[in-house]
């Protein structure tokens, strides 16, 4: 198992991971409690779509997947911890609805300086459109750093890339992978707190970075495991998520 900081990655969590191989290692279970037992100052990148929106009474509770609200959302919880997880000079991109958008920039520069937005065009509407909307066609990634770091690789900040998802919210693992060779390098340190299905561990391995998922749902944590067997083919569980 490769090390960070001379420390093994599966250590890093305090519990056994779901999966784990040389560069990455999952866990099922609730990010916030996992982050406050991660160590301070080890990560390079965070790569995240933060929850929001699940909730639908006056009154959520985290670890069973819900939130106080119909419109509330994970990353105004996770700031801190991640500020504090990862190294001084840290980039972070994080997936967002324009919904979320002043909400979300308020609570991120408490934290991290706002870098750019980056526009990633699906080519195709997402499904969530009514007779009162315009057919949604993008998503927003904020891009932030804790301290100066150059980028790698540079890209357009709109990005044209089809998604055919296997599953409800997944990110394609090419984007994925864009967002990570542009702010590291080989054997750097990924995480991504709300990992889902796994594309974020899954595009990290496949460029030699090292990277720490977490996810509260079994089933999906499943998923992703199965991805990471299986070099990101999906083998979806007979239950219907």
């Amino acid at each position: 198992m490769s090390a960070a900081n001379g420390r093994n990655l599966d250590a890093l969590v305090g519990h056994s991971p779901v999966y784990s191989d040389s560069l990455v290692s999952l866990y099922q279970g609730d990010a916030l409690a996992l982050l406050e037992l991660f160590p301070s100052g080890l990560v390079d990148v965070v790569v995240m779509d933060p929850p929001y929106g699940v909730g639908t009474g006056e009154v959520g509770d985290w670890t069973k997947g819900g939130w106080a609200g119909a419109f509330s959302n994970a990353l105004l919880h996770v700031c801190g911890p991640l500020y504090r997880a990862t190294k001084p000079d840290a980039a972070m991109y994080v997936f967002t609805s324009w919904a979320r958008m002043a909400d979300w920039i308020v609570k991120w520069r408490e934290y991290f300086k706002m870098q750019g937005f980056i526009v990633w065009d699906k080519g195709r509407h997402s499904g969530t459109f009514g007779p009162y909307s315009w057919q949604f066609h993008w998503e927003g990634i904020y891009y932030g750093l804790k301290g100066p770091r150059k980028i790698r690789k540079y890209m357009p900040d709109i990005v044209r890339m089809k998604n055919k998802p296997d599953h409800a919210m997944q990110k394609p693992t090419e984007l994925c992978r864009m967002l990570i060779e542009a702010s590291t390098d080989e054997g750097d340190l990924v995480l991504d707190p709300f990992c889902g299905t796994g594309a974020t561990l899954l595009a990290a391995r496949e460029c030699g970075r090292r990277a720490i998922g977490f996810e509260i749902l079994p089933e999906r944590c499943e998923i992703a495991a199965s991805r990471l067997r299986n070099g990101g083919l999906f083998d979806m569980p007979n239950k219907a998520l």
